[in-house]
């Protein structure tokens, strides 16, 4: 899967945007930014394993996207917060479950699949 990650600021501080892909590596717990004027500066961040559908916006308020990854094999969110400069430095994962024990059984547990960044509620802001 791929999707594009528009205004992530560019490295050379002249106020451009660079436009970035990020791309899903099959069968392995990477995500790939690839700046679309060339190949040649790929970056890859580490998310949780096989990583299956990704949705970009900004979840932390300052201004930047982020990107969250839900993986297929479940249970877990993977987000990458945008440092401001290109960068996705800080990661957070986040279980998910509809059952309060990390030990449930495999039916007692959420499968989170698709993810998708929102305003929810309402309120200007994506949740």
């Amino acid at each position: 899967m791929l999707a594009s990650l528009k205004n992530v600021n560019s490295n050379a501080r002249d106020g451009r945007l660079a436009i970035l892909l990020v791309m899903i590596m099959l069968s392995s717990p990477m995500l790939s930014l690839i700046p679309a004027v060339s190949a040649s500066g790929i970056t890859q961040y580490a998310v949780q394993r096989d990583p299956a559908y990704i949705s970009i916006g900004d979840l932390d308020c300052d201004g930047d996207n982020d990107i969250a990854a839900a993986s297929s094999m479940g249970h877990f969110i993977s987000v990458l917060y945008n440092d401001g400069n290109g960068g996705f430095k800080d990661r957070q994962d986040v279980f998910i479950s509809n059952n309060d024990s990390h030990r449930a059984g495999f039916r007692d547990t959420a499968d989170g699949v698709r993810i998708e960044i929102a305003d929810v509620n309402g309120d200007g802001t994506n949740d």
